[in-house]
């Protein structure tokens, strides 16, 4: 019998142990589903270690955006910046492929990130926060990534989302009508602030 096509599976957390033991040498006491998000993460805990593994999907994340990110992220560590970064594996790869059945997905085995949730920041915290995001905004201000990154602008985050949700509003056009018109008016305002000045750069 012909299974049913796939939009988005959940790859087992076992099968996932297992794999994630042999590719990178590691002895692993567990492997759990955390949650489900832009990507799946996933909780890998060692004899020695906290890992977290991030499995993405097509949809939100292409394989050139994704070697993106990892090539981001090894630049930040290697300037020396605290971020969680990718494991490399046994075979000198940082990114996994899984066929899953809705097609391929890839995954990442991070570093953990130590610590706790702070709701109520001291001075110091916020100090060290500053320092932190001061030295990721220094290291990418010079970083010219290998891997085409996602353009991020008037079009694509406002004039095109709005075209995509017209044929939800087929019963309401007057809805879809002041959503347009609200979105035209936003837009010229921005087009009118002088960019020049502005930030640029991996973390804008």
């Amino acid at each position: 019998m012909a299974h049913f096509p796939v939009q988005y599976s959940t790859l087992s957390a076992i099968a996932l142990k297992n794999y994630i033991a042999n590719a990178y040498g590691l002895q692993l006491i567990s492997c759990k589903f955390l949650l489900r998000g832009v990507s799946d993460t996933y909780i890998i805990e060692a004899i020695d270690a906290k890992y977290v593994l991030k499995i993405y999907r097509e949809q939100h994340r292409s394989h050139g955006e994704i070697q993106g990110e990892i090539e981001l992220l090894n630049l930040l560590k290697d300037g020396g910046a605290s971020v969680a970064y990718p494991i490399t594996a046994i075979d000198g790869s940082q990114l996994q492929q899984f066929n899953a059945p809705e097609g391929a997905r890839y995954g990442i085995l991070f570093s953990y990130a130590e610590g706790a949730p702070v709701m109520d920041l001291s001075d110091e915290q916020l100090r060290t926060i500053g320092h932190e995001m001061a030295k990721v905004h220094n290291i990418t201000s010079v970083v010219r990534l290998s891997y085409p990154r996602r353009e991020y602008s008037i079009e694509t985050t406002l004039i095109n989302p709005i075209k995509s949700f017209e044929p939800a509003f087929k019963e309401l056009p007057d809805e879809y009508a002041y959503l347009k018109d609200l979105a035209g008016k936003v837009a010229q305002k921005l087009n009118l602030l002088n960019t020049a000045n502005f930030s640029y750069g991996y973390c804008q």
